[in-house]
């Protein structure tokens, strides 16, 4: 790819090729820039605004690529082996398994620990994820519900208490009287 580039440079002449390269360097940069919106000698603090510019252009350059090539792989299909490379099945695509493992992962019987057991196989990996995930919500619900319960109690016996020492102190000092 080839492109036209021209700049100019307000200076009367060179005596040095060195200031002449940098008059041009400089003037390319300049030029460049503004092909990106940045406007060099508009704003003379731009160095960090050119800084977060590139890096813009650099991370969303370099993540499209990425995405492409993930994409490529992932999409792109391919003939299972054995572990002599002779061919089990038909073409499928990473994508297509990646689904399948995790269907046939969740769909696992495992124990009451979640673990596969060839004797005591109770249910499917994902109910019982999620009835552990049900279990740590219930059991946290309850603890408060049960704390608040159990503050309640302790108030009403502590009310409960007072008004029966204090109805017994009256009494006694009116029984006296």
């Amino acid at each position: 790819m080839s492109r036209k580039i021209t700049i100019e440079i307000d200076a009367p002449d060179f005596d040095d090729p060195n200031e002449l390269r940098e008059a041009v360097l400089s003037a390319f940069v300049t030029a460049e820039l503004k092909n990106f919106g940045i406007d060099r000698e508009r704003d003379h603090a731009s160095d960090r605004a050119i800084r977060e510019r590139v890096d813009e252009i650099v991370t969303s350059t370099v993540r499209e690529r990425i995405d492409a090539a993930v994409s490529a792989v992932v999409d792109s299909a391919f003939i299972p082996t054995n572990r002599y490379g002779e061919r089990r099945g038909e073409p499928i695509t990473l994508r297509e398994m990646i689904a399948d493992t995790a269907v046939k992962w969740f769909s696992e019987k495992v124990n009451q620990h979640g673990s596969p057991d060839p004797y005591n196989n109770t249910m499917e990996r994902g109910v019982w994820m999620a009835r552990q995930a049900a279990d740590a919500v219930f059991k946290d619900s309850l603890a408060a519900h049960v704390a608040l319960v159990k503050s309640q109690i302790d108030a009403n016996i502590k009310a409960r208490v007072q008004d029966e020492i204090a109805a017994t102190v009256l009494r006694l000092l009116s029984s006296k009287t």
